[in-house]
């Protein structure tokens, strides 16, 4: 595994895209401080995961984005990609090649890939944990990370010895363990509590269950004993009911039959037109083959002259086929001809060739000969030219001293004058800055004067603001109620208003018939609604109302008996039910007016049913019908005692909705009335609406108020905001002129510190000047003397040069020989290359000659068939259409047979016609009676409904749901069961009929949270486990490879040092874990002293040798090393390169350096320069080559 390819975009300094590559070896990254080079390292560890951006040398994340120049705009986004060869699967992924890329958006967000597939920074961390790559690895070593391995804090170098020992996986896990275990101890904490509570409630709520149940059986068993008893009294009514249906049955059956032999002509009349009809039909399709057939004879003619001129056409393409054949025979010979004179110029051309390549090979032996001679002369020369080179350098450099010392002499004369001058210049200027010194403190008294004064505007404005938020909060919090009040309220008017539109609450029945209503303005003529519809009731009188009216709030009222039939014939045909109708032509009723005065006086009578409530009069009689004869009183007591004064002639309704019937019976108990009653859905809607429109009164009036209350805020605001800007302006005044205080202290100590080293300086100067003329004509006796050495050695080269210029003369026309004889057989190559294109073209031409006149004969022969073909279907035609005129003869005698049938069917269909006529006429006698019985049933129907509506009332069951529980009670004495089970139920006392659920609920938690705290009890078991058995393999894979580490850090430090001796050891033995790494390390000469005692460069030297040592155990498949020799001298610079280039088959290095030693180890450099200013560009070269 290795690094292949670096590509960063908008990191930093590289605004452009930029693409390193990188071969196995020493590569290193150099260019002047400032490029950007220190850039490519922190590339680097930015797409690994490091999350640091202190360690990136930045402040804030978008500091790694491209932040722009004075003629560049700034990026929006950094990318860096990593491309490393995987080729031996070091890394745990199935890819040979792996491409990590990091994404990062100025807005903030990043984005990771991994072969360019989206993942998380957890798993480009996992796939590089514990191969030395990673953020926390030892892959990539700066100086950041060579003070943490020299730091004091001996526990910092932890982690570079963790990731060598590849326990980094292990304790990730451990800390991911210890999490878990955590969390699971702080489940199983809540758990308890929770099973505590649920062991106190699960007691009491047992026993009310169990009550509950018993109480249901009871209930239950009451209802079997009601119902029996309820339906005994229902027998005689079905028996008149039966009689009804048997002679209903026979009407039916009648009809029946009616309509049987009506539908036996109906069928028979039906078949006749059927047939008249199919005869039609017939008659036109015979008539249309007929045309259909002559036009076949038009079209088959059509086709026959199309064939013919196909004829004359395949006859014309013959002869032209014939004349191109003839032609191409003749155009083959032609180029056969010019295949054999090409051929012939190949052979010319190729003995030309063998001539001059002869003839070039001597040449070019020759000339070796000569260039081989005058390198050795050229040799001689250059080694001449580097000693005078050599000596004309060290000229330089000594002239240059001599101007240095020159320039010098002249500097120090001026420097004198000048510090003469800055002297008197510092007194100068301390005068004048304490003149300004005063005019500044006076103009600062008169600032904070006015600081203060605005200041105090300040608190005032804060104490008015408080006062207005308060009422502003006030007032919005009420809005805020305000609002969620409305919204409740409407959405219980949308839900009532719902309820009402789809008639919830009534009979399928009363539904369909108030729906085909809806939908069908003639069949609501006459229908005026139901009951429930029609009248209004007080809201203290609803419950004994809809008690008193029970199923007849949903009877229907018609204006006549035949609109009820009409709904009744509806509800039969739609298999929609049976419903109750109140005809108001065949209702009569009377009231006794004198029966409410003469009971006025009585307790708790409250008044007659029919006149506490509200209807149109010409419901009159209707509602006296089912209400004249009912009082309403206020307690079930009172009913009682007023029905045995009035003995029994009364129904009497409690307000509580108990009955006192006529006769004595009595009825009663809890009922739960609905809140989507009949009666009161009108009057919820309408309060509701009531309410709303208040509510939107109080909204109206209360935002006004925060309107005004903002307002009020806003100017406030805006009277702060000028007295603050007032404020402002001047704090900032005050400031200004403190800083100019400061500025001008700061100058009078600054002139007094100058003034101090001005006078040293003078000193220093008069000695220089002495020095200086010394140095001076020492050098340019040395000047002389070398000056002398270069005129001898010159006079030498002008002899070597003098020999050597015939041999090149020579050399040179001997150049030009090879190059025109290489020119010439070029030339010939040309020339028979461009013979053999055309003797191809020709053996092309040949080709496509052959197969086109293959072609042409092979479509001659084709024509030829098709002519035959041709004929033959030209005859054939002329034979269908002799056919098809027969045919069309014998089908014109067949349309007039037709005709005749047609006529005779005819006949038939109007005497089945008479028939059903007649059959008619008695089918609407029989309807007729069937329809007088049917009025007779309904009345039934309507006492049985009655029946039904009071089991409803009940029990909320259906009559035919009580037949499901009849059973035979023969010498059983029904009331006196019923009491005694009502007593039974009574003395239970108060019953929770949902603790039946609530306990089952209960239970069946508790038996699941508590298989819950077994389960986290096992699994805290397990973490436990988990995190020890990795304790001990941390412990003995982190202490093995650290003894290792430690004798590989003994010999790399005396090879590095060239003797010495150096060992590491572990702080605190017992806590082998968490203790810290300690260095001791005794140079050559010196004695065995902790890191903190070395000097610069023996510390930085440590830090590589252990880095070395790390290495060694488990080298890293690339290493990144950013100038780590800085520190070091030139010849332990040496040694670290040689040291890297021993290592570098093994692994990878990129050295970021600006090291001669080290670049001279690098098998290819990469030069970053910053041409444009702010912007790093790459410049590369690879030595090996």
């Amino acid at each position: 595994m290795h690094l292949k390819k670096l590509e960063i975009q908008g990191f930093k300094s590289f605004a452009d895209k930029t693409v390193l590559e990188f071969m196995p070896g020493v590569t290193t990254v150099i260019g002047p401080n400032g490029s950007g080079k220190s850039n490519i390292s922190d590339s680097i560890r930015w797409v690994l995961g490091e999350q640091s951006i202190k360690s990136l040398r930045g402040g804030k994340s978008e500091d790694v984005i491209f932040a722009g120049t004075s003629t560049r705009r700034a990026l929006n986004f950094a990318e860096v990609s990593l491309t490393i060869d995987n080729s031996d699967y070091k890394l745990p992924i199935e890819y040979s090649e792996v491409v990590v890329t990091r994404r990062l958006y100025r807005t903030g967000e990043s984005e990771y890939y991994i072969n360019r597939n989206a993942c998380r920074l957890k798993d480009i961390v996992e796939l590089f944990m514990d191969t030395g790559i990673g953020r926390d690895g030892y892959s990539i070593i700066g100086q950041g990370r060579i003070d943490e391995i020299l730091s004091n804090n001996s526990t910092e170098r932890r982690n570079v010895f963790e990731e060598a020992a590849g326990i980094a996986k292990y304790k990730a896990r451990k800390t991911e363990a210890e999490r878990k275990l955590e969390s699971t101890r702080q489940n199983l904490l809540r758990i308890t509590d929770i099973i505590n509570e649920l062991e106190l409630k699960l007691g009491p709520l047992e026993k009310q269950s169990e009550k509950a149940q018993k109480y249901l059986k009871l209930r239950d068993e009451l209802k079997i004993y009601e119902i029996n008893n309820f339906l005994a009294s229902t027998k005689k009514l079905e028996e008149n009911l039966n009689a009804t249906n048997e002679y209903l049955t026979e009407l039916n059956e009648n009809l029946e039959q009616k309509n049987t032999d009506y539908t036996s002509f109906y069928e028979k009349r039906n078949e006749l037109r059927t047939l008249f009809e199919n005869l039609t039909i017939d008659y036109d399709l015979l008539k249309s083959e007929i045309y259909d057939d002559q036009t076949a004879i038009e079209k088959i003619t059509s086709d026959i002259s199309i064939c013919e001129e196909k004829v004359n056409n395949h006859e014309q393409n013959i002869a032209n086929f014939e004349t191109d054949i003839n032609d191409f025979g003749s155009r083959k010979a032609e180029l056969e001809n010019e295949k054999t004179e090409k051929a012939k110029k190949i052979d010319y051309y190729n003995s030309q060739k063998e001539h001059y390549v002869k003839t070039l090979a001597e040449k070019e032996e020759e000339l070796a000969k000569i260039i081989e001679t005058l390198s050795e002369e050229e040799l001689k020369i250059e080694n001449i030219k580097s000693e005078i080179i050599d000596n004309l350098n060290k000229i330089s450099d000594k002239k240059a001293t001599l101007n240095g010392l020159s320039t010098m002499l002249t500097n120090i004369s001026t420097r004198k004058s000048q510090v003469m001058k800055e002297l008197s210049d510092i007194t100068y200027e301390n005068d004048k800055i304490n003149m300004q010194i005063e005019d500044i403190n006076e103009e600062l008294r008169t600032h904070s004067t006015t600081a203060n004064s605005l200041i105090q505007i300040h608190n005032e404005y804060q104490s008015k603001k408080h006062d207005l938020q308060g009422k502003y909060n006030t007032t919005q919090a009420k809005l805020s109620e305000l609002y969620s009040n409305i919204n409740v309220k409407k959405a219980q008017f949308k839900f009532l208003n719902d309820t009402e539109k789809n008639r919830e609450g009534y009979f399928k029945s009363v539904k369909s018939i108030l729906d085909k209503c809806d939908t069908d303005s003639n069949f609501k003529k006459g229908i005026h609604g139901t009951l429930a519809q029609l009248i209004t009731v007080p809201e203290e009188y609803e419950l004994a109302i809809e008690t008193a009216l029970a199923s007849n709030l949903q009877s229907i009222i018609t204006s006549t008996q035949d609109d009820a039939k009409k709904a009744i014939y509806f509800l039969k045909e739609s298999h929609a039910g049976r419903a109750t109708f109140l005809p108001l032509d065949a209702i009569n009723s009377t009231t006794d007016d004198n029966t409410a005065n003469k009971l006025a006086s009585e307790n708790g009578f409250i008044g007659m049913a029919y006149s506490l409530i509200k209807f149109d009069k010409i419901y009159t009689q209707v509602v006296n019908s089912l209400l004249g004869r009912t009082i309403i009183v206020d307690t079930i007591d009172n009913a009682v005692n007023l029905s045995k004064k009035i003995k029994g002639s009364y129904k009497i309704v409690s307000l509580d909705g108990d009955i006192v019937n006529t006769g004595g019976s009595m009825s009663g108990g809890s009922k739960k009335l609905k809140t989507d009653n009949l009666l009161s859905q009108k009057r919820n809607l309408s309060a509701l609406e009531t309410e709303i429109e208040v509510l939107e009164k109080t909204i109206s009036k209360s935002e006004k108020d925060l309107t005004t209350y903002t307002k009020s805020l806003e100017d406030l605001d805006k009277e702060f905001e000028t007295s603050n800007t007032e404020l402002k302006d001047v704090e900032i005044k005050i400031a200004s002129i403190k800083e100019k205080l400061n500025s001008f202290n700061t100058i009078k100590e600054s002139n007094a510190n100058k003034k101090h080293h001005l006078e040293i300086e003078q000193e220093q100067l008069k000695e220089q000047n002495t020095t200086s003329n010394t140095s001076i004509e020492t050098i340019k006796a040395e000047i002389t003397t070398i000056e002398e050495d270069i005129n001898q050695k010159q006079e030498l080269v002008n002899e070597y040069k003098q020999k050597n210029k015939e041999q090149m003369q020579i050399r040179d026309n001997l150049n030009l020989d090879i190059t025109d004889y290489k020119i010439s057989i070029s030339s010939f190559d040309e020339s028979i290359e461009s013979v053999n294109e055309i003797i191809e073209r020709i053996n092309t031409d040949l080709e496509n000659l052959h197969l086109s006149s293959e072609k042409r004969a092979e479509n001659k022969e084709k024509a030829i068939a098709e002519i035959e073909i041709l004929n033959k279907k030209i005859e054939e035609q002329k034979q269908k259409i002799a056919d098809i005129t027969e045919k069309i003869s014998d089908k014109q005698n067949n349309l007039i047979k037709m005709d005749e049938e047609k006529t005779s069917v005819n006949q038939g269909i109007e005497t089945a016609e008479n028939t059903l006529t007649n059959i008619n006429l008695d089918i609407a006698q029989i309807k007729e009676n069937i329809s007088k019985t049917e009025i007779k049933k309904a009345k039934l129907d309507m006492e049985f409904d009655n029946i039904n509506a009071r089991i409803w009332q009940d029990y909320e069951m259906t009559y035919n749901e009580c037949l499901a529980l009849k059973q035979d009670f023969e010498g059983v004495n029904l009331n006196n069961k019923i009491n005694s089970l009502r007593n039974q139920i009574k003395d239970l006392g108060n019953i929770n009929i949902d603790a039946i659920a609530e306990y089952k609920e209960e239970k069946e938690r508790y038996e699941f949270i508590t298989t819950q705290k077994s389960d986290l009890d096992k699994s805290e078991q397990n973490l436990q486990k988990i995190i020890a058995d990795m304790t001990a393999i941390m412990k003995e894979e982190f202490l093995n490879k650290f003894n290792i580490i430690n004798e590989n850090f003994k010999e790399v430090f005396s090879e590095l040092f060239g003797g010495g001796k150096a060992l590491i050891k572990l702080a605190d033995e017992s806590n082998i874990l968490e203790s810290g790494i300690e260095i001791e390390v005794q140079p050559p000469g010196k004695k065995l002293q902790n890191m903190s005692l070395l000097s610069g460069g023996e510390r930085a030297f440590t830090a590589i040798a252990l880095l070395f040592a790390i290495l060694k155990i488990n080298p890293s498949p690339f290493c990144l090393l950013d100038e780590i020799e800085a520190a070091l001298d030139d010849v332990n610079v040496y040694r670290f390169a040689d040291y890297i280039k021993k290592f570098s088959d093994k692994i990878q290095f990129i050295v970021i350096t600006h090291r001669k030693g080290t670049m001279e180890a690098a098998d290819s450099i990469y030069g970053i320069t910053m041409e444009e200013r702010g912007i790093s560009k790459l410049v590369s070269m690879k030595l090996k080559e």
